[in-house]
């Protein structure tokens, strides 16, 4: 069965690699960005769009810098199919990949992106997820790497940064909540600098933006003008099979999309209109096929439900017209509470002496979630109370936070110069 799973991901990869076509090296820029198909889970003018790294982008360039982005391996979301037309070193990677059988995948890695920074001449790196090798050689050729949290609320430093040589680490950690700022603050003792910011692209929606729209937003769901309230579900990857390491996730979803009782309530709740929204990995990834398979199908025979619109349009859009959320344990919660909406939380790792208790005790704290067992009559009773309240913009309306780390990342570029010249 290991074989199995191995030999299906290795095949994956090497079509990835085969299909992407030819390399290609990204242009001559100041700002290069890093991310993977997974991050791009919008389709804004038919092509793929990252909420954070395309907004940061665009941050970078309103200040009139020149940004190039690259695409992860194995991402096929790249030249026309996305936003800033990403490029692609797929068959590089696969090279990598096999001869890191032979020699140090670190040394190799560290390799290729030095000839890629190189190539590029950029200032600064921008990354969501950072392999040791990438951090290794923007730190030789003395560029600013600086990796962008993508959730909110770690309790615990993530993907093993914390036992990494501080050589094999970014410079800088961009962080989104402050609860994950105090939770990086470890790594800040070996000179990693930890930088709190604004959600680049939450904050286009509030304050003197309230209106903001990047979709056209008339009438998105006619035919939930008639439900008495409707409800965002997030959905998420890990509770199907499809756990890896996390083995605390394992068998405890049948369908491996929600709990049976939440079923149980959506039919009993007819009056109640339920927006599906998958996980971007889950709504972009091809393994997750079946997935979507089977939500369509759950959705086709519950007309008080949905999952393509809500799960294309932005968050924000989404939770403009709706009274609450329910997930497993998804950090889009943080999100909702933004626009003022309350989270029911159903995962049982996350009850007090389990794996993840530690999260979103910030949210509890403050009244806008609530972790609970998936018991039919207390989903239903938090669906009746459930209104909207004041937003929880966190740092969010705050252009103070974003400005403080932008002068940082100029002054520690050397690009404060440039953007002078502007």
């Amino acid at each position: 069965m290991i074989f199995l799973r191995f030999f299906r991901k290795f095949i994956d990869i090497f079509w990835a690699a085969v299909l992407s076509g030819p390399d290609k090296y990204p242009s001559k820029c100041d700002v290069l960005f890093f991310c993977h198909d997974s991050d791009r889970g919008l389709q804004l003018d038919g092509r793929a769009y990252s909420p954070l790294i395309d907004s940061l982008r665009e941050e970078f360039e309103i200040l009139g810098l020149v940004s190039s982005v690259v695409a992860h391996p194995f991402s096929r979301l790249i030249g026309s199919k996305a936003w800033a037309n990403p490029v692609s070193l797929n068959r590089k990677h696969f090279a990598v990949i096999v001869l890191s059988c032979f020699f140090n995948k670190v040394m190799l890695d560290t390799l290729l992106f030095s000839k890629v920074f190189k190539s590029c001449r950029a200032r600064v790196v921008i990354t969501i997820g950072c392999s040791e090798g990438l951090c290794l050689a923007a730190r030789k050729l003395d560029i600013l790497h600086l990796e962008l949290l993508h959730g909110y609320g770690y309790d615990v430093i993530p993907w093993g940064l914390n036992s990494r040589k501080t050589s094999h680490l970014p410079k800088a950690i961009l962080s989104m909540d402050s609860v994950s700022t105090e939770t990086f603050l470890p790594i800040a003792q070996r000179g990693i600098k930890i930088l709190e910011i604004p959600n680049p692209f939450i904050k286009k929606f509030v304050g003197k933006n309230s209106s903001y729209q990047p979709l056209p937003s008339n009438d998105i769901y006619p035919i939930a003008k008639s439900y008495v309230k409707r409800i965002i579900v997030l959905l998420q990857w890990g509770y199907d099979g499809d756990h890896g390491k996390y083995t605390h996730l394992a068998g405890i979803l049948d369908n491996g999309l929600f709990p049976k009782k939440l079923e149980q309530v959506i039919i009993e709740m007819q009056e109640v209109f339920w927006h599906f929204r998958l996980h971007p990995v889950q709504h972009r990834g091809q393994k997750y096929s079946a997935i979507r398979e089977r939500l369509h199908a759950f959705c086709s025979i519950h007309s008080n439900c949905e999952w393509q619109t809500a799960s294309s349009l932005p968050l924000p859009s989404l939770a403009r017209i709706c009274s609450g959320s329910v997930s497993m344990s998804s950090m889009a919660s943080y999100e909702c509470a933004n626009f003022g909406l309350k989270s029911l939380l159903l995962c049982p790792s996350l009850r007090d002496g389990n794996t993840n208790a530690g999260l979103f005790e910030d949210l509890v704290s403050s009244g806008y979630a609530v972790k609970s067992s998936a018991e039919t009559s207390y989903i239903k009773s938090w669906i009746d109370e459930a209104v909207p309240l004041k937003s929880n913009l966190l740092n969010t309306s705050s252009s103070a936070s974003w400005q403080k780390a932008i002068e940082w990342i100029l002054a520690n570029s050397g690009l404060d110069r440039q953007v002078s010249k502007n």
